[in-house]
């Protein structure tokens, strides 16, 4: 894109931090500063930490020395050997570098642009600013809207620089991540359905992990809610939907749980999570540490984007073309009704199947992005 949006006037940069530190460097335009910053990383680094005054209790070299072993660990005693690097960094920190530390190893040093900032940041840049806070919040929403269909900033502002009707028509791509919400909690069944309306479709909550199921041009994507991409980490589920569910692309919100291969038992979620990031010996822990996909909405089918059609008409559509093989890959356990009776009864199957609670859908298809399903608090 060759159109400048904005530029800072000539006071702004005088004043700007970047430039009085480029000045002490003598370093002469922003080019140069990127470009130093990638060929002489520890000078940058140490830079930085001196023109901030940080002072380290333990030199910041041997941060950076554990913290890039850590990924290079394998093998029977990895876990204690990553406990002891660790240990040794928290035991060596002061307060702040501790939790610097624990920020780095969490990926959330928050040193970066958030994305509530990008977003009203476009919004900023592609609309004049309005006085009316009802047509903010409206071009807000839709940029965040977008986001959470595109996942791509670059696409979001090249579209809202184009208006609001192109933002609008953003749609879902199959084999592209869709951010997901996480589930709003109240405080039993009452305040579920006043949330969500009556009836309700009820299912359960399980003890795994959730996974966007991604099918198009015959090629079958998996990413979890955060947005990785794990196909590679889970061969056998690529293997469930090509011989379990029919369509030529389709994008399903679903639940992994892990069982006993043996005994058949559900195994807690501690468990099988160590599969998510795992590289190496991945067959092998499929066999060991399998799971059954629980597919419980369907938001795209063969090229037709459905978050607006109703739910009890998506979730028909998952009964249609998702054949239910136990152990493998099914639709959800649910029920639809707006008794709070039947709810418990419901709830009460879920605790005897070893799940820990069970979650509302909601009736209306608006509520997808938004709310997507309610867990009530008193079964958390």
């Amino acid at each position: 894109m060759d159109e400048i949006v904005w530029k800072p006037t000539n006071e702004y940069v005088e004043n700007a931090n970047i430039t009085r530190f480029m000045k002490k460097h003598s370093i002469k335009n922003y080019d140069d500063l990127i470009k130093k910053s990638t060929d002489d990383i520890e000078w940058f680094w140490d830079a930085v930490m001196r023109d901030l005054n940080i002072e380290w209790f333990h030199p910041y070299e041997k941060v950076l020395d554990n913290l890039k072993k850590l990924p290079e660990l394998e093998g029977k005693g990895t876990i204690d050997k990553k406990l002891s690097l660790i240990s040794e960094l928290l035991t060596s920190a002061s307060g702040i570098e501790a939790k610097y530390i624990i920020r780095t190893l969490l990926g959330d040093l928050r040193v970066g642009t958030g994305e509530g900032t990008l977003r009203d940041s476009i919004r900023d840049a592609c609309f004049e600013k309005s006085e009316d806070k009802e047509k903010t919040k409206t071009i807000t929403e839709t940029i965040q809207d977008a986001y959470d269909k595109a996942t791509d900033w670059k696409l979001v502002f090249e579209q809202a620089c184009k208006g609001l009707k192109e933002l609008e028509s953003t749609e879902l791509t199959p084999g592209k991540p869709v951010k997901v919400m996480l589930f709003p909690k109240e405080d039993g069944f009452e305040d579920g359905f006043k949330r969500v309306g009556k009836p309700a479709l009820i299912d359960y909550k399980y003890d795994g992990f959730r996974m966007m199921i991604n099918k198009a041009n015959n090629e079958i994507k998996v990413f979890t809610r955060r947005l990785d991409d794990v196909s590679r980490q889970f061969p056998e589920v690529t293997e469930y939907v090509k011989k379990y569910v029919r369509g030529d692309s389709f994008i399903l919100d679903s639940e992994a749980v892990g069982f006993d291969p043996k005994t058949k038992k559900y195994r807690p979620f501690q468990e099988i999570s160590q599969r998510i990031k795992r590289k190496y010996d991945i067959d092998k822990v499929a066999r060991e540490l399998p799971v059954e996909i629980n597919v419980f909405d369907i938001i795209y089918y063969n090229n037709k984007s459905l978050i607006k059609t109703p739910f009890k008409e998506r979730r028909k559509i998952i009964e249609k073309i998702v054949k239910k093989h136990p152990y493998k890959i099914r639709p959800s356990e649910a029920v639809i009704t707006g008794d709070v009776e039947k709810a418990a009864a419901f709830y009460e199957k879920a605790v005897e199947a070893h799940d820990k609670a069970i979650a509302l859908d909601p009736k209306n298809p608006s509520f997808f992005h938004k709310i997507n399903r309610v867990l009530p608090g008193l079964l958390a």
